[in-house]
């Protein structure tokens, strides 16, 4: 998996602030757990990336379904005028 690292004067303000406060934690979590490695660090950022990539694919599901629905309507809508 690639994953770009964008510069930090190129990220928006939420994801300054977001790298602030996940760095806060990350720091504190090591102050308690000094045997956590920068591998376990990694794996639980991909963790947590990939729980919210979960809801956005959930979520460009059910927008497919719903186009899906809509164009079948449309179709059939089309095809009962036409046989008329």
């Amino acid at each position: 998996m690639f994953v770009p690292i964008a510069r930090s004067e190129d990220a928006s303000p939420h994801a300054q602030e977001l790298g602030r406060r996940l760095g806060a934690i990350i720091r504190e979590y090591r102050e308690r757990h000094p045997d956590v490695s920068t591998f376990d660090v990694r794996t639980a950022l991909h963790i947590a990336a990939a729980g919210e990539a979960r809801g956005d694919r959930r979520l460009r599901l059910l927008i497919a379904i719903i186009v899906a629905v809509l164009l079948m309507g449309v179709l059939v809508a089309f095809m009962i005028g036409v046989e008329r």
